[in-house]
């Protein structure tokens, strides 16, 4: 193998090296932001779930104030 040979054969194992090296950097791109994606969607569903409770408990309290409201008004009534 003539020396020219072998420089062409280094320069083509550079290349695919550093093509695989790419390929290795965009997969791992690719899975930083699948990640990103998913904890900002589970972000938003923790959001929706806080919300959802935090409307569920003002109804009750609202609902409860209210029972007790009539409940005080009926027993001034009775006085």
């Amino acid at each position: 193998m003539s020396d020219k040979d072998r420089e062409a054969e280094l320069e083509r194992a550079r290349i695919r090296q550093a093509e695989e090296a790419e390929r290795q950097r965009r997969r791992e791109q690719e899975q930083r932001e699948r990640e990103a994606r998913r904890a900002a969607e589970q972000e938003r569903e923790n959001r929706r779930r806080y919300e959802e409770e935090q409307k569920r408990l003002r109804e009750e309290d609202e609902k409860r104030r209210k029972e007790e409201e009539d409940r005080r008004k009926e027993a001034d009534k009775r006085r």
